[in-house]
C-alpha cells in the first residue's frame, strides 16, 4: 500500500515528537541534586525537638520526658541496648550518620501520636524520606527483639492463670480474657474506595483485642478493613487463628475445649439442671 507524501510528513512529525518527548523526560529524570540536603535540615545537631528531648527534658522535666515518648528514660535505655546493634548505622566520609539514640526518639513519637512523616520532619529536622525508612526498620527491629519475651503464645499454665486472675480480681470465673472491637479512624489511600468506608460514615481499620484481667493484650488483631462491621467475622478469624497458632488452652474438667467447639461440661451442666425446670412432653 502506497503511501501520499502527506501521509509521509505526518508519520515523520508524529516521530519526531515522541523523540523529542523521550529525551526531555530522561534529561528530567537524571537531573542532578543541586545540594546534598537543605541547609536547615543540615543544622540538626543541637537544634530540633530531639535536642530538646535528650538535653533537658531527660534532665530537668522527667514526666515531660515520659509524655513525649511514652517512656520514661530507664525504658528508653532498655529498648535502645536491645535494638542498637540492629539500627546503629556507619559514619561515612561524605555525612554523619543518624544515631540509633535518634532513630528510636523518632520512632518512638511517632508511634505515641501518629504524627506525618513531614511534620515529624520540621520538629527533628530529619527530612521526611529518611524517616520513611527508620521507622519501618526501627519497628521491625524491635519486633525481633520483643518478640520472644512479649508476643509469645500462652502455654496452658498461662490461661489457667489468666482465669484466676478474674476469679480474684473481678469475681469473674473460667474467664479467659475479656475480647472486643473498635473501629480506628484513618485517612485511605484515595485508590481505595470504599474499601475502608464503615457503617459510622468514616474509614476505619477494625481493632480487635482480648486482655486479661490486668489489662495487658493477649492477642492483637488490626488487619480487618472497617467495611466489615459485623463483629462476628472477625471473632470467626480470631477464632480461626488460635487454632492455627495453637492457642487454644488444653482441657481440664473445668475447660472441656476441643479445636471446633466447647463442649459440655459435666459440673456446669449438672448445676444447670438443678435449677432449670425441665419441660415436660
Amino acid at each position: 500500500m502506497n503511501l501520499s507524501q502527506s501521509d509521509l510528513l505526518l508519520t515523520a512529525a508524529v516521530t519526531c515528537c515522541v523523540l523529542i518527548y523521550q529525551l526531555t523526560k530522561n534529561k528530567l529524570g537524571s537531573r542532578k541534586r543541586s545540594q546534598w540536603t537543605k541547609k536547615w535540615l543540615q543544622r540538626k545537631k543541637g537544634r530540633g525537638t530531639l535536642a530538646l528531648l535528650n538535653r533537658e527534658l531527660r534532665v530537668e522535666d522527667t514526666n515531660a520526658y515520659r509524655n513525649f515518648l511514652r517512656l520514661d528514660d530507664t525504658q528508653f535505655d532498655y529498648l535502645l541496648a536491645l535494638v542498637e546493634p540492629h539500627i546503629k548505622k556507619e559514619d561515612t566520609f561524605m555525612r554523619e550518620s543518624i544515631s540509633a539514640q535518634h532513630r528510636l526518639d523518632v520512632t518512638l513519637r511517632f508511634l505515641a501520636t501518629g504524627e506525618t512523616y513531614r511534620s515529624l520532619m520540621y520538629s527533628t529536622r530529619i527530612h521526611e524520606s529518611t524517616i520513611s525508612k527508620i521507622v519501618p526498620e526501627t519497628c521491625l527491629a524491635l519486633c525481633r527483639c520483643l518478640k520472644d519475651v512479649y508476643l509469645k503464645n500462652p502455654t496452658t499454665d498461662d490461661w489457667l492463670k489468666v482465669a484466676a486472675d478474674f476469679q480474684s480480681k473481678w469475681n469473674f470465673p473460667n474467664c479467659l480474657g475479656a475480647l472486643d472491637g473498635r473501629h480506628i479512624a484513618f485517612s485511605p489511600p484515595t485508590s481505595a474506595g470504599s474499601y475502608y468506608h464503615n457503617y459510622k460514615g468514616t474509614d476505619s481499620m477494625v481493632l480487635l483485642a482480648l486482655v486479661d484481667a490486668n489489662y495487658k493484650f493477649i492477642y492483637v488483631n488490626i488487619g480487618v478493613n472497617g467495611r466489615i462491621s459485623d463483629g462476628s467475622s472477625v471473632l470467626v478469624d480470631f477464632i480461626k487463628e488460635c487454632k492455627t497458632r495453637h492457642l487454644i488452652c488444653h482441657q481440664t474438667e473445668l475447660f472441656l475445649l476441643q479445636p471446633h467447639l466447647l463442649s459440655h461440661c459435666p459440673l456446669f451442666g449438672q448445676a444447670l439442671r438443678q435449677h432449670i425446670p425441665q419441660r415436660s412432653g
